[in-house]
């Protein structure tokens, strides 16, 4: 009988013997040695895009850390409530003017979210000194530049129909306010409605008022402003049916079998 012999063979593809591991290597020595030009002109770019790399990412970071210093000390001439910087005392629409100017030059440094955060103050500012023109005109910069920021584009918005209503344009800022109110993914919708039902009131529109105030305390439980819609439903209303619909501020609502025993 023919004796069987265990059969070597080497797997394709793998380094398991040392002198092939050694052969390759060599190999590569010799490209190199060869192409010793290349090779540093190859390296000295990969160093150059590393140094580059490495002082984008601190001139950034040293921008943004300027921009933040800018905008503390745009915020302090802003803030009337506090002292104006400097040793003498100046006006407030003069440090007005003085923030408004300091808010536009940040906007045009910045980048990303500071971009838009001294946006919507530089129009704010000009809300403040009455150009409603330019508060409109900079809140929608604000809501075009905003992109995915909700929270911006959302604080943008109702600002601006704050500016239409001040400038007499009751239609454009109910709609900016409806807009706002059935935004998705939006911010502010309990205090739009609730802007909605204050324009419905003065336009003598009751029926419409209740309906906003009452979709906020539907939809918005633990808003903030379900102390002041519920006086208003109640004053509107004026019926002992609407008190007991209404829930009491931090009280759960009654529930039908206490309503009974009642």
């Amino acid at each position: 009988m023919k004796s069987l012999r265990k059969k070597t063979g080497k797997k394709k593809n793998k380094y398991n013997e040392p002198d092939e591991f050694q052969s390759l290597t060599s190999r590569v020595f010799d490209y190199i040695r060869e192409h010793t030009r290349q090779a540093y002109a190859v390296l000295a770019v990969v160093a150059a895009v590393l140094l580059l790399t490495v002082g984008i990412s601190v001139y950034f970071e040293n921008a943004k850390k300027q921009v933040a210093s800018s905008m503390d000390d745009a915020l302090k001439y802003y803030d009337l409530d506090s002292a104006a910087p400097g040793d003498k005392p100046m006006p407030a629409e003069e440090r007005m003017k003085k923030a408004k100017g300091m808010f536009g030059e940040i906007s045009e440094k910045a980048r990303g979210p500071q971009a838009l955060v001294a946006l919507y103050y530089k129009a704010n500012a000009a809300m403040e000194l009455g150009d409603l023109d330019g508060a409109i005109k900079g809140y929608k910069d604000v809501v075009g530049k905003a992109a995915d920021n909700n929270i911006m584009r959302s604080l943008a918005d109702a600002r601006l129909a704050e500016a239409y209503l001040a400038k007499g344009d009751t239609d454009t800022a109910v709609k900016t306010y409806m807009e706002i109110a059935n935004a998705t993914g939006g911010y502010m919708q309990d205090e739009a409605r609730v802007k909605l039902a204050g324009i419905y009131e003065a336009q003598g529109k009751k029926r419409e008022a209740l309906i906003e105030y009452q979709a906020v305390i539907k939809d918005y439980p633990k808003s903030p402003w379900i102390p002041e819609v519920s006086g208003r439903i109640l004053q509107l209303s004026g019926t002992e049916a609407a008190k007991a619909a209404l829930p009491m501020a931090g009280a759960p609502a009654a529930t039908p079998a206490a309503a009974k025993k009642k």
